[in-house]
C-alpha cells in the first residue's frame, strides 16, 4: 500500500468515526425527556423509526471499523499494514 492509499484509508476511517459520533448525538437528542415528550408523542410515527434508524446506522458504521475482511477499510487492516510497513506510520514508536 502506498503512503497516499494509507492516508486515504485513514481519512475514510475518520469519516466513519465522525458519522458514528453524529448519529449518536442526533439519536441522543431524540430521546424522550420532559421537555421533548409532547412533540415526540405527537409525531411518534416519524420519530420512533428515525431513532431506530440512527441507532442501527451507528452500529453498522461501527462494524465497518472492526471488519476483518482484507478488502475493506478497517482499523485492523490499517494496523496490519502499519506493522508490515512502518514507514507509513513514522510517528507510531
Amino acid at each position: 500500500m502506498t503512503r497516499d492509499e494509507f492516508k486515504s484509508h485513514l481519512e475514510e476511517l475518520q469519516r466513519i468515526l465522525s458519522s458514528i459520533s453524529e448519529y449518536y448525538k442526533i439519536w441522543l437528542q431524540l430521546q424522550p425527556t420532559e421537555r421533548r415528550i409532547e412533540i415526540l408523542n405527537r409525531f411518534n410515527g416519524f420519530f420512533v423509526p428515525v431513532r431506530q434508524a440512527l441507532f442501527e446506522m451507528m452500529f453498522i458504521h461501527a462494524a465497518k471499523i472492526f471488519e476483518h475482511n482484507s478488502e475493506t477499510i478497517s482499523l485492523w487492516r490499517l494496523v496490519d499494514t502499519g506493522k508490515q510497513d512502518p514507514s507509513l506510520v513514522p510517528y507510531a514508536k
